[in-house]
């Protein structure tokens, strides 16, 4: 089953706690080097978050690279989201959330 086929399983099923640690299982067994150049970024970072392991999150977002953080706004709103929470400043969260009017696949 390929990658993006097992996250819309998970999260078909409701399984949000899973999603960070399929992908980052996937990441891990990738035989690819330049696996993090198409990755779900902000899917990933999103799970992270859901699970409250904020300091995964931030290594993720030190991993991806600098090419795939510009011109991405989706990446942008969930890398302020992560930041919000970091400093336990939860109304800038509930701001970034609302503030960014996110696609479908998110």
């Amino acid at each position: 089953m390929a990658a993006q086929e097992q996250v819309a399983t998970v999260v078909a099923n409701r399984h949000f706690e899973d999603v960070a640690r399929l992908l980052d299982t996937m990441e891990l067994e990738s035989s690819n080097p330049l696996v993090l150049a198409e990755w779900p970024h902000a899917f990933h970072l999103l799970g992270h978050i859901y699970n409250k392991n904020l300091v995964d999150a931030r290594f993720l977002w030190k991993r991806i690279p600098e090419a795939v953080k510009q011109n991405n706004p989706e990446l942008e709103a969930v890398w302020k989201v992560l930041q919000y929470f970091w400093q336990r400043h939860y109304q800038g969260v509930w701001q970034a959330l609302t503030a960014y009017q996110r696609t479908p696949k998110l």
